[in-house]
């Protein structure tokens, strides 16, 4: 598994073996996320670059002069090419920005799939530490030779168990 460091990566730790696998698929295809959406991102700033430019050769194209009809003529040609390239860059902007997206909904997956696999890691180590808390608080209740190790565990043996399921209403009541 990795982690996404701007653009670099470091390696996040899960070693559990139900795990591993899907881990080391979901650390490469991590890897390719960010790869691409470092490629997507080149692309953007340099369509934003060029819209920033063709906006500024808009502003910076003049006004008409009413004095000189055929220079007027190409400036407003001139004025309506760059109007249309500075929609085509707009379209393009937001077809990137939703690859952008896109990718980084893809990331927030994987990352999410990483969290709940840490959080079910984490709460069978609960689990786990609390039953050795308790069957050492079990050892230290009975001692080694108590006849308590030797019995075989049935439940249905029980003293004071009532015979039908009144102690599950019993237990609800209380």
């Amino acid at each position: 598994m990795f982690g996404d460091e701007k653009y670099a990566f470091a390696l996040v730790d899960i070693e559990d073996p139900r795990y591993l696998q899907e881990a080391a698929v979901m650390g490469r295809k991590l890897t390719r996320l960010n790869y691409e959406k470092q490629i997507i991102d080149l692309e953007w700033r340099r369509t934003y670059k060029s819209l920033l430019r063709a906006e500024q050769h808009e502003r910076t194209l003049g006004e008409p002069t009413h004095m000189d009809e055929r220079a007027d003529k190409r400036r407003e040609k001139r004025r309506e090419e760059i109007k249309a390239q500075i929609a085509d860059f707009k379209k393009h902007l937001l077809t990137l920005q939703e690859q952008k997206d896109m990718y980084e909904s893809c990331v927030e997956d994987i990352w999410e799939r990483c969290s709940a696999i840490k959080n079910s890691i984490r709460t069978e180590n609960d689990l786990e530490s609390l039953r050795k808390e308790l069957s050492a608080r079990v050892q230290l209740t009975y001692a080694p030779d108590d006849e308590f190790w030797t019995q075989k565990f049935n439940i249905s043996a029980m003293k004071g168990r009532r015979p039908s399921r009144d102690w599950e209403l019993a237990i609800m009541e209380g």
